[in-house]
């Protein structure tokens, strides 16, 4: 099973972005969220710490696995 690099947009310049061939690059929410579900937090604890809604995009990145 091939591992999935994922990087976080607003921490790079456009020269890194330029090369992200094999890398997802998600949000900075997106990336806070997915950090968050590895944790193993329940969906009670994870709803509670998030305070500002997702976008539709940014939803469907989670609710795929």
């Amino acid at each position: 099973m091939a591992s999935i690099k994922l990087i976080r947009a607003d921490m790079m310049n456009k020269n890194q972005l330029k090369q992200t061939k094999e890398m997802y690059v998600i949000g900075r929410k997106v990336f806070m969220l997915l950090m968050l579900y590895g944790e193993g937090l329940d969906q009670v604890e994870f709803n509670s710490l998030i305070n500002s809604p997702i976008n539709d995009l940014e939803l469907k990145c989670l609710t795929r696995y």
